[in-house]
């Protein structure tokens, strides 16, 4: 018992000593700005092409879901994702 209770104190006081693991501030900046690249390269897709991306990557649907939704066939969601990935990297 008093073995459970020494080691609850060290975690507590070394849980409130160690430094947060959130990303450096640069970090943090490059990401938004990658983050706000991405959303505007997107943003430019044809919008079949953008539909299902945003369903398939942001929404994480399926390509069955996403077809369900776009009124359409897992295979054709499918070449849409294929097709706007590669614009993407293009870009």
């Amino acid at each position: 018992m008093f073995r459970s209770k020494l080691n609850q104190g060290i975690r507590t006081t070394l849980g409130s000593t160690l430094p947060a693991n959130d990303p450096a501030p640069n970090e943090q900046a490059l990401a938004a700005e990658r983050a706000t690249a991405v959303r505007a390269a997107v943003g430019k897709l044809p919008e079949d092409l953008r539909e299902a991306i945003v369903l398939c990557e942001w929404e994480e649907l399926s390509a069955a879901a996403a077809a369900a939704i776009l009124e359409t066939t897992p295979q054709a969601v499918e070449s849409r994702l294929y097709r706007a990935r590669q614009i993407l990297r293009e870009s």
